[in-house]
């Protein structure tokens, strides 16, 4: 963890945190997003770098990468039909054997009030890559999911990453798909993928 944030907070008993008066944005960001991180893993929660739309009222897609690979791009491409959910934030707990993502109020790329405050069931998870034409690959590797998916969606300055790393591995034995996607610029073609994809039995 880098030393600009590891000494502006410490943590003054169990549930109590003290930081200065004065701290920049992005310290403060850090801040609420690890306390919101230490409330909800008491309900097996956690975040990671992902953005995601809905797929029907209740159930959603995620989409994961590396920096660049698109996942603001593909998920305002597909806001036209399906709600974004969120931007750079994915907030993600198991309830019931299930795994539901939350809109989180700290993405502030997310505009919050247009989306409903409810837990969204997830179906899928797409690690996308952007491409000229759409290219669809089902994941069958856990091993190749775990190392693609650590180095894609960890926050790097997380200081909880045993736990993170835990509740990930729970999440990919869990029966969810995870794919493969390349994806064009293309919100028509999208649009029809994901309305095709909605009614499949992936």
């Amino acid at each position: 963890i880098c030393v600009v944030f590891s000494m502006f907070f410490c943590k003054a008993g169990k549930n109590k945190i003290t930081t200065y008066y004065y701290i920049s944005h992005t310290q403060f960001y850090f801040l609420l997003r690890l306390i919101i991180q230490l409330l909800i893993e008491k309900e097996k929660g956690f975040f990671i770098h992902a953005s995601a739309n809905a797929l029907t009222k209740n159930s959603a897609c995620l989409f994961i990468g590396t920096s660049g690979a698109g996942k603001s791009t593909i998920s305002s491409l597909l806001e036209q039909k399906y709600i974004k959910l969120a931007d750079d934030i994915a907030l993600i707990s198991q309830k019931e054997n299930h795994y539901y993502l939350y809109p989180t109020p700290i993405d502030e790329k997310l505009m919050i009030n247009k989306v409903d405050i409810k837990p969204y069931k997830i179906k899928s998870i797409f690690m996308i890559q952007q491409s000229h034409k759409i290219a669809l690959t089902k994941i069958k590797s856990n091993d190749f999911l775990i190392q693609k998916f650590f180095t894609s969606t960890l926050f790097k300055e997380n200081i909880r990453l045993n736990v993170l790393n835990s509740r990930l591995k729970e999440l990919i034995t869990n029966k969810i798909d995870f794919f493969q996607f390349k994806f064009p610029k293309d919100d028509q073609k999208l649009v029809n993928f994901f309305t095709d994809y909605e009614k499949s039995s992936y």
